[in-house]
């Protein structure tokens, strides 16, 4: 229902190693019209953008897709859980729907981490790109992702209602106020998808987490306009965290949000998608 109210619809393609990606889109590609490619973070999927797609101007080209790992996303390899794994996996994905320039990449949280390395690395596919509250190494992290590393996965990975709220609580400013029905109902979903964001988050800890100073090292090589978004509340990595970018990408914006957690995308959608649409809409290089 949300997709539909969104104006997306359900798309599946599927690329290397046959890996079967499904993803959301609004509106048409072509030569004039800029492609928003939105990436989700950690134990998520493509409905997080839902409610800011929602107040994206109709002219935009929009797609949101599943990570492996998450969602409807399938035939991937565990090795596919790897960073620079997934970020050839978008690759193959934006090669296979043959999508042409201007491509603007949008990235949360652990989706954040894999926009940013993706532009580093393939510069020429990128012509803005807008990072959300991605993992920002040791200097930033807060009491709670420490207590994550230490093995705490349910922080990240809620199986019961009582931890989803905890999590809900941990990660937002705002009081959510979900009925207990939905929250169930979204739990049920989540849980069916629970080993492999396991597996993705102990891939990430134990061996790209350890590599991040060296990852982001490359991205000294966007060039492209960027935008560096976070909230003053974040309980997950610190709001130093812009900081930490902004010394990786000196050209690059920066957008403190008040009274805002980690889920950003969820808090305050329509502020998001305010501040996306006019960097977005600046003039075009």
């Amino acid at each position: 229902i949300n997709t539909y109210r969104a104006g997306l619809k359900k798309h599946t393609l599927v690329v290397d190693d046959n890996i079967r990606i499904s993803y959301c889109v609004r509106g048409e590609k072509n030569d004039n019209t800029p492609t928003l490619l939105f990436v989700h973070g950690l134990s998520s999927d493509k409905e997080t953008w839902l409610s800011v797609i929602k107040d994206i101007p109709a002219s935009y080209h929009c797609i949101a897709l599943d990570l492996p790992g998450h969602g409807d996303t399938i035939g991937f390899k565990e090795d596919s859980f790897i960073v620079y794994k997934v970020v050839d996996v978008i690759k193959a994905f934006i090669n296979a729907l043959g999508l042409v320039r201007p491509l603007y990449l949008i990235g949360i949280s652990y989706g954040g981490a894999i926009a940013s390395l993706f532009a580093a690395k393939y510069p020429q596919y990128v012509n803005r790109l807008a990072i959300l509250a991605a993992p920002a190494g040791e200097i930033c992290e807060t009491e709670v992702f420490q207590t994550i590393r230490a093995g705490t996965y349910d922080i990240l990975l809620p199986s019961t209602i009582e931890q989803l709220y905890t999590t809900i609580g941990l990660l937002s400013f705002k009081k959510i106020n979900v009925p207990k029905q939905i929250l169930n109902g979204y739990l049920n979903i989540r849980n069916r998808h629970i080993e492999e964001h396991s597996k993705v988050l102990n891939s990430l800890l134990s061996y790209d987490y350890q590599n991040l100073d060296d990852y982001y090292s490359t991205l000294k090589n966007i060039k492209c306009p960027t935008m560096i978004l976070w909230g003053y509340e974040d309980k997950l990595f610190t709001r130093n965290g812009a900081q930490y970018f902004h010394n990786l990408i000196p050209h690059a914006e920066v957008h403190i949000i008040p009274d805002c957690g980690h889920l950003m995308a969820d808090e305050h959608p329509e502020q998001i998608a305010t501040i996306l649409t006019r960097f977005m809409g600046n003039k075009q290089e």
